[in-house]
């Protein structure tokens, strides 16, 4: 029986994630397509450490050959979400010593993706600046 794990899964661009063999027996021939990925670290049976560098559902394959007798190709999808962009308002200038409130968004930000939503406290800065 072949297949292969891919964890974690869905992962963030320019994040590794390790796709490991768990079929059965040691066969001669692993063939691992990784759909555009890049492999980070990972040889023969591995485990690999693979990297996107683009969002989306990539494919990864895997084709045995054990000395001769070929098994069907066998595949996972593996989702790559985009990095989350933080925005904390307009920029604002603050002078030494002055503080600053950053205030939550009114609206609740719901994520599509899987993640919990987002909870935003109220932070407030207090700038310092000291001479050397």
């Amino acid at each position: 029986m072949q297949s292969f794990t891919v964890y974690p899964n869905p992962v963030c661009i320019n994040r590794t994630t390790a796709v490991t063999y768990t079929g059965t027996g040691f066969p001669n021939a692993l063939i691992l397509g990784f759909n555009g990925g890049t492999v980070v670290s990972g040889s023969g049976q591995g485990p690999y450490e693979v990297m996107w560098t683009t969002g989306g559902t990539k494919t990864v394959t895997l084709d045995v050959n054990d000395n001769g007798c070929i098994a069907p190709q066998i595949s996972q999808q593996v989702t790559i979400n985009n990095n989350p962009v933080a925005d904390a308002g307009p920029d604002i200038t603050v002078c030494s010593g002055g503080t600053v409130q950053i205030e939550p968004p009114q609206q609740r930000v719901i994520p599509t993706n899987g993640f919990q939503p987002i909870i935003f406290p109220t932070i407030l800065f207090r700038t310092r600046f000291s001479r050397q």
